[in-house]
């Protein structure tokens, strides 16, 4: 009992070195656990701000984002005014831009004005003022313009006016001076329409015209005026009917000579 209790201190001394060791070997194994620095692997960054066209961000044009837009294509139609006369011509040029399309022209009232392939409008006979649109188109773009279709008829100088009354009673030996009006009963005379280039005739069913009426002098390029001399021995009662023709369309006024 006495040898025991004397080697009692290093029987204690030998445990606790034992204890040591086998707490060593205990927290190896954790310590590996928690060590992560050599096992870590970047972030793969490779693709990420990918610009070569063959990703997510492709902004070449050739993928699902494509944002390149059309051709654009405008018409621009030159024509010096929005209206024109009845029987005058009016020439409409288109101006394109962005396309090599051809133009095609076509009008929505053809009993108003027609036009052609090169643009050419013809404003037809009307009996009162109208309006058409002439639509030009190139591929799948088009513009177009209202063109108002003036009417216009002959008027006879009353004395203070320009009249349009259905008969002119004239007795022989007067002088008519008849005009070219419009639908408000104006003077035509601008420079949309050469007044003065109107073609006049005259015609009877019941009377010889080159003797009962003659038409004195020519009316200037600028005036729509026109005067007529009633012939003395015109025959009483003839009817003789007056024409002002301007390209395809015509007006007229009707002469009624009096008896004496």
């Amino acid at each position: 009992m006495r040898i025991a209790l004397r080697h009692l201190p290093l029987l204690m001394l030998t445990a606790a070195l034992l204890l040591g060791v086998i707490s060593c070997g205990k927290d190896e194994p954790r310590t590996q656990r928690h060590d992560t620095s050599n096992h870590s692997t970047p972030a793969d960054t490779t693709h990420s701000s990918d610009t070569t066209g063959h990703h997510s961000n492709d902004t070449t044009g050739n993928h699902g984002n494509d944002s390149t837009p059309p051709p654009h294509v405008s018409i621009t139609i030159n024509a010096p005014r929005d209206y024109g006369y009845m029987g005058q011509t009016m020439q409409l040029t288109a101006v394109t831009t962005g396309s090599t399309d051809a133009v095609t022209w076509r009008s929505t009232r053809t009993t108003v004005a027609t036009v052609d392939a090169s643009g050419l409008v013809q404003f037809n006979n009307a009996l009162q003022d109208s309006s058409t649109t002439i639509i030009a188109t190139a591929g799948a773009a088009c513009d177009s313009i209202t063109l108002t279709n003036r009417c216009w008829s002959v008027a006879a100088w009353s004395g203070g006016s320009w009249a349009t009354p259905p008969y002119l009673t004239v007795h022989s030996g007067d002088t008519i001076i008849l005009t070219i009006v419009d639908s408000k009963g104006r003077p035509v005379n601008d420079g949309g329409f050469n007044a003065g280039a109107c073609q006049w005739t005259a015609s009877s069913r019941n009377a010889d015209v080159t003797t009962a009426l003659t038409a004195i002098g020519t009316p200037e390029s600028d005036s729509s005026q026109r005067r007529w001399l009633v012939a003395g021995d015109a025959p009483a009662g003839a009817i003789i009917t007056v024409i002002a023709q301007h390209g395809d369309a015509a007006a007229s006024i009707t002469c009624a000579i009096a008896t004496h």
